[in-house]
């Protein structure tokens, strides 16, 4: 495999994808040749994964979408000036250099998504790209073997290549880096969780859950996989998810007992292995919902709304911020390489280390013992928080009327004193 994979490691190690220009000449040909397969792809999309024909159409678009984005991040003019920014005199702290080479190793799901918006985001930030495809060899998909034609044909032979089997480190060179989009798997498993609270508009939160959860197959990593709802509306809730049910069950294939046990287990390995939720779904009223997303620890909140092109292709990296639009930052597949031409407070620190003369010590001292305070001036304090509220609210409560009916007592009873007094 060493052999077969040489002059990927040769493009990568000679920079060949450092030119902005030929980063951009190859998502142009890899744009062109998916627009002109459109048909063949979505076709080979709904035999592979049984998708309907909106769903896989969905799929297609997403992914020219990612290609069209990827692309308008490759700025001439913008790199050209960070290239040169020594040459000026200037600091270029942001400038990145590729990897080298992105090792992809596809989910099953929305395979073609995968593969093609990863490569993508390699190529744009300027590496090779070897795919793992184990399913070349079997003839009953469809989906593989025509992502290694389309890729092919429209990418230089040096940039992409694939292999059956897993590459080892010295097959892919010293400069890589592997991207594992399986995150179904029990050690990677990550749980969603939608939330319903008593403020939610319920029959549009109802279809929107449903439809999140079915859609394309109901095997999305995005899909939700526990939904808690407030109790005061579970009833009018659940009563508004039997009707959104009922519009969708038309459209649903059946699903398999068996399909079923298995979406059981990788819900269970979710809810045991889960340190932070992937996503929570957060349906409430707007301080409310910031309340819940505060202390529901998730790798993002979405609030009233779940993005539907995120239930397309992988999850999100862990540790990588996510973005509703591109799955994979091209940051991810660069490395850092600032540059700095202007002085710093190193100047300083220099002389102090040179000269024997305490002076600039002492002024360096008086510089940085000024005390700290906040850019905005902070209030006397005093804030009622919320738990500061229930206490306050249970005064009101129960401390109110008990001290009315301590004074109605006390007012009776002397009055009571008063008269026997008197009489």
């Amino acid at each position: 495999m060493s052999r077969a994979l040489q002059a990927v490691r040769e493009a990568a190690i000679d920079g060949r994808l450092h030119s902005i220009i030929y980063r951009q000449t190859q998502l142009e040909k890899l744009h062109r040749i998916l627009v002109g397969n459109v048909e063949g792809v979505e076709k080979a999309i709904r035999r592979d994964s049984g998708h309907s024909d909106a769903e896989a159409a969905a799929e297609f678009t997403l992914t020219l979408k990612a290609i069209r984005d990827y692309y308008a991040t490759l700025d001439e003019k913008a790199s050209l000036r960070c290239e040169y920014a020594l040459a000026r005199g200037e600091d270029a702290s942001g400038r990145r250099d590729p990897v080298g080479i992105v090792y992809i190793v596809p989910t099953d799901y929305c395979l073609f998504y995968s593969v093609v918006v990863a490569a993508g985001a390699a190529i744009a930030a300027g590496n090779c790209v070897i795919i793992q495809l184990r399913q070349l060899q079997n003839t009953l998909k469809e989906v593989p073997s025509l992502l290694r034609k389309l890729l092919k044909s429209a990418l230089d032979p040096s940039v992409v290549d694939f292999v059956p089997e897993p590459a080892s480190d010295d097959d892919l060179g010293p400069s890589h880096i592997r991207v594992f989009q399986d995150s179904r798997s029990a050690s990677k498993a990550q749980l969603v969780v939608a939330i319903v609270d008593q403020g939610a508009n319920l029959e549009q939160t109802a279809a929107t859950l449903v439809s999140a959860r079915f859609a394309f197959g109901g095997h999305s990593p995005y899909a939700p996989d526990i939904v808690l709802v407030h109790e005061f509306v579970k009833k009018e809730f659940l009563k508004a998810v039997v009707e959104a049910m009922m519009r969708i069950a038309v459209s649903l294939s059946a699903t398999t007992s068996l399909d079923q046990e298995r979406d059981t287990q990788n819900t269970e390995q979710k809810t045991y292995r889960s340190e932070i939720l992937l996503a929570s779904y957060i349906f409430a009223a707007p301080k409310s919902a910031k309340y819940l997303s505060q202390f529901v620890p998730s790798q993002a909140s979405f609030v009233n709304h779940v993005p539907h092109e995120l239930l397309v292709g992988p999850a999100t990296p862990r540790h990588t911020p996510v973005d509703r639009s591109l799955r994979y930052p091209i940051n991810l597949f660069s490395i850092s390489h600032a540059e700095y031409a202007t002085a710093t407070m190193s100047d300083a620190v220099h002389e102090i280390i040179r000269n024997t003369d305490s002076h600039y010590l002492v002024k360096l001292f008086k510089e940085v013992a000024v005390p700290l305070k906040p850019q905005t001036p902070r209030s006397g304090g005093g804030q009622i928080g919320f738990f500061e509220q229930g206490i306050y609210i249970g005064l009101g409560m129960f401390g109110v009327p008990t001290i009315l009916a301590i004074g109605a007592l006390g007012f009776f009873g002397v009055r009571f004193a008063l008269s026997s007094a008197r009489s």
